[in-house]
């Protein structure tokens, strides 16, 4: 597998000084990684990893990052270890191949792109001082975002390792990853991350920003909005960590924000390039597992009927992609419609259309959906069965919940004493007792 992986990246990498580098070939780029994204969050894995390996010597940055983000996405999926360790070589490849990409450009020493002036979305009243900014190439400002994503990926990867040294490592590189954010924000709208925050703070809903320009170009919205993307996604992380740990980064000159998190991704959302979808993944993901049980009062500038509308949307583009069925289970359970809930998390158990492989033996061990992944599957189990336990069906919600006992190698004894508990509730005394006195012999053991 490493060795496939190697020859990728060799790929990627000895043809870099072959690329043209023009605006025209890096638009063109642009739009098929935003395809081959589109394919992931469809739940066409395999076609998305056609899109991002084919023609390799004819290929660019771009793709090998998008193969690098599918790559992270199986890892995260699959807890495999030899899946992490793969993510995280094939991220420093992609962060060479970039490096070797900016060296190429800066010794042609000509400028291959427009400068960015002005953002598109900043506040119309900023001092004229904020009306122009000069800023570096557009096309190098391109390979900026690609490594600060990079730098993301490869901190998130560091920490799900055993070792303090990797977690001391991969929290330098999430300070430099925002870093980078921040340049190419400040560079982008030609303000400062504070005084965009209290312009746009006199916004009062979700539906006035949808101020889209339809005149801003593929790139320099790529680069504003991946911007926005990167700084509230980072504002989400460290705003949900706790209060000790938050206090220490705000000695470091970092104050995290869950408002200034929903503002910048909201903005991210109302564009039109890739970091759109994934900005609605994250809000989405954060109204159905997260604010309403911490902080309900920040739902004011992002309603219920905000995450239905984002939701219809993230449908509409992608009609066969499990993980919008999940959320939009998770949006009926807290809208009280728990046998929509139901119907809706069964639905997920399976891929919305057959998986056709070829009968190859590369083909066979291919993953081509995301309902094949233990982590999905466990997520999938846990949420129905806390349905079932909202609808009263005792019996079927301590059969899901040993399920998911057997499923996992954590909390097992947590999913034991639910099922227990049901039994309990379910008028099954006889096993409980049962269930019980194996729960306490378990407990023996640990």
């Amino acid at each position: 597998m490493f060795r496939h992986l190697s020859k990728l990246t060799l790929k990627y990498s000895t043809n870099t000084n072959h690329y043209p580098m023009n605006l025209i070939t890096i638009e063109s780029w642009l739009k098929e990684m935003q395809i081959g994204l589109d394919a992931l969050l469809d739940d066409q894995i395999m076609e998305a990893e056609d899109i991002f390996t084919s023609n390799l010597a004819e290929k660019s940055p771009f793709h090998a990052f998008g193969y690098a983000l599918l790559i992270y996405t199986k890892a995260m999926l699959s807890m495999d270890r030899n899946t992490i360790d793969q993510a995280i070589q094939c991220v420093m490849d992609v962060q060479i191949t970039l490096k070797r990409a900016i060296m190429k450009k800066g010794k042609s020493g000509a400028s291959t792109g427009p400068c960015i002036h002005t953002s598109y979305s900043a506040p119309i009243d900023l001092p004229s001082c904020h009306a122009k900014r000069p800023s570096q190439d557009a096309i190098e400002l391109q390979f900026e975002l690609l490594d600060a994503n990079c730098i993301l990926m490869s901190a998130t990867l560091q920490f799900l390792k055993d070792n303090w040294f990797d977690h001391l490592k991969a929290a330098y590189e999430l300070r430099k990853a925002y870093k980078i954010y921040e340049r190419l924000f400040e560079t982008a709208t030609g303000v400062s991350i504070a005084k965009y925050e209290t312009k746009k703070k006199r916004i009062l809903s979700f539906h006035d920003l949808q101020d889209y320009d339809n005149d801003i170009s593929l790139l320099d919205e790529t680069i504003e909005h991946g911007a926005y993307f990167g700084i509230g996604l980072f504002h989400v992380i460290f705003s949900l960590l706790p209060n000790k740990v938050a206090k220490i980064l705000n000695t470091l000159g970092f104050h995290a924000s869950r408002s200034t998190a929903i503002l910048f991704l909201e903005r991210s959302y109302n564009g039109q390039t890739m970091y759109s979808s994934l900005s609605a993944f994250v809000l989405l993901t954060y109204y159905t597992h997260i604010s309403v049980y911490i902080s309900p009062q920040l739902n004011q500038s992002f309603a219920l009927e905000d995450a239905q509308l984002m939701l219809e949307r993230m449908k509409e583009c992608y009609p066969q992609g499990q993980i919008w069925c999940i959320l939009e289970g998770k949006l009926k359970k807290l809208q009280g419609h728990l046998d929509i809930s139901i119907m809706l998390f069964k639905r997920a158990k399976t891929p919305a259309t057959p998986i056709h492989r070829i009968e190859t033996a590369q083909d066979y061990f291919r993953n081509g959906s995301i309902t094949e992944f233990n982590q999905f599957k466990l997520f999938r189990t846990y949420e129905l069965g806390w349905s079932y336990i909202f609808t009263g069906n005792y019996f079927e919600a301590s059969e899901t919940f040993f399920c998911l006992e057997s499923m996992c190698n954590w909390s097992r004894v947590f999913y034991h004493y639910i099922s227990t508990c049901c039994m309990i509730a379910d008028e099954r005394y006889d096993k409980a007792e049962l269930e019980n006195r194996e729960l306490n012999y378990g407990l023996k053991y640990l």
